[in-house]
């Protein structure tokens, strides 16, 4: 098996996937009971909410000496190791976050106006994002919600490799 470099996973969204699988498994249950009162729509609510159940997952981000994985960890995903994406080292020329720039003056009052108008929006949400340049010239971007510092160290750690 291959040495671990850096593994990257956000213990929060793990512990937010977890409360709402049991949220789901909550609500099988309590539909379960309810059976009686409409059984059709009962047997589709709790279908539904199993698929959610298998379907709710974190990113992970794991930089082997040879590959970099990126996973998503439902149970779905675990199961057909569908989510996952493997990148070669050896094709990797360079791993790079994306050029910060600050909105101008309009792009500044438009962020005043929506943030006045809009409620609070949660920042686990946010993607990150950084790039893979490929040496047959191609450029990946890689899309993940983990933390900014925790994408810094996943290019770190893919450029100490190649």
């Amino acid at each position: 098996m291959n040495k671990i470099i850096y593994r990257a996973t956000s213990g929060f969204d793990f512990v937010y996937s977890l409360l709402l699988r049991v949220g789901c498994i909550a609500l099988i249950v309590y539909l379960a009971s309810r059976y009686e009162e409409n059984p059709p729509v009962i047997i589709i609510a709790c279908i539904v909410c199993f698929f959610v159940f298998l379907n709710i997952g974190n990113d992970e981000i794991t930089v082997f000496p040879d590959k970099l994985l990126q996973a998503d960890t439902s149970i779905m995903g675990l199961i057909f190791k569908s989510n996952r994406v493997i990148y070669e080292i050896k094709d990797i020329q360079a791993a790079s976050l994306p050029e910060e720039t600050g909105p101008g003056l309009v792009g500044m009052g438009i962020i005043a106006i929506l943030t006045a108008i809009l409620p609070k929006a949660r920042g686990r949400n946010a993607r990150r994002l950084f790039y893979l340049d490929l040496k047959d010239g191609k450029t990946i971007a890689i899309h993940s919600n983990l933390g900014q510092n925790k994408v810094k160290n996943v290019v770190r750690a893919i450029n100490s490799l190649v």
